[in-house]
């Protein structure tokens, strides 16, 4: 019908003729719309049905779900209870075996401790016996014995004594050893410093400590002797020339591992007189013991300058 109404095409249309048009599309659209409510209706009514459908079998689903898990819950709660009554009753069994486990361990400690006392107490009267045995043997031991050590210490009293005798003897010869060298190294010092005839030294300052005592001292030496620094009461060539430095005989540069010898003072060497023995025995009286600090090398050499010369210039 309103496909018809829409191919009308009037040649010429009065406006009665367009007012009953009017009229008609009007009514086409009313019964248009009521028929489009209708499905529109039917549809909406399609709709909650399905809707209503849906949540009914959602629920059927839901409540199903939760009897099962109802179920299942029931059944777990039951198979728990069953466990831990076999736990308990397992775990009164392990305590009733362990018990008597117990028990028989407990007896058979005190028989064991009783079988050890009497072993004890019969170990006892046997050590008692074997010591009181060994007693009368130890003292008849221990009167030879003690023969054999008296004349054995007597022996040894005259071996020590001996050896005592040899080792200062030794130590004396040594002693005199290392003070002629002492001597000698001091006098081949002050023999390389003496001047020439016109006045002026066979070497100059300044130079190498180890120079001067190879170069300079060595060849100055007495003929058929050996200068050795190390074998004298200096045991060093650079405590052998703080020693002279101490003596107002000449300076050393500071702060050198290798000694270096920057001045020699001529006139105070021709005037040093070396007095043998007073190195010995004023290093032994430097070197006594001390409770505050340890002496520097330094502070352990005597000086050896006569009570007449205070100072060299």
């Amino acid at each position: 019908m309103d496909g018809q109404c829409n191919e009308i095409f009037p040649p010429s249309l009065k406006s009665k003729d367009v007012d009953l048009v009017a009229e008609e599309m009007a009514r086409h659209q009313t019964v248009k719309d009521k028929v489009m409510q209708k499905v529109a209706d039917e549809e909406e009514a399609k709709r909650k049905a399905a809707e209503a459908a849906f949540l009914r079998r959602a629920e059927e689903a839901r409540r199903e779900a939760e009897e099962k898990a109802r179920l299942k819950a029931e059944e777990e709660a039951a198979q728990k209870r069953a466990a831990e009554e076999a736990a308990r009753k397992k775990a009164e069994e392990e305590e009733a075996l362990r018990r008597m486990a117990e028990e028989a361990a407990r007896k058979k400690a005190e028989e064991e401790a009783a079988r050890k006392k009497a072993e004890e107490e019969a170990a006892l009267q046997r050590a008692a016996e074997e010591e009181a045995r060994r007693r009368a043997e130890e003292e008849a031991r221990l009167c030879a014995e003690e023969e054999a050590a008296q004349i054995a210490a007597e022996e040894e009293a005259a071996r020590l004594e001996e050896l005592e005798e040899l080792e200062r003897a030794a130590q004396e010869e040594e002693e005199e050893e290392r003070e002629e060298m002492d001597r000698l190294c001091v006098e081949t010092f002050l023999a390389c410093t003496q001047l020439k005839p016109s006045g002026q030294p066979y070497f100059r300052a300044p130079l190498k400590g180890t120079i001067l005592y190879t170069k300079q001292m060595r060849p100055c030496r007495p003929p058929g002797t050996s200068v050795k620094v190390q074998d004298s009461n200096f045991y060093s060539l650079s405590t052998f020339l703080q020693f002279l430095e101490g003596e107002g005989l000449l300076t050393l540069k500071p702060g050198e591992t290798d000694p270096v010898v920057t001045s020699i003072r001529h006139a105070a060497c021709a005037k040093y007189e070396y007095v043998p023995g007073c190195w010995r025995k004023k290093a032994t009286i430097s070197a006594a013991p001390s409770l505050s600090a340890k002496p520097s090398l330094l502070s352990s050499i005597p000086s050896l300058r006569p009570s007449g010369m205070s100072s060299f210039q």
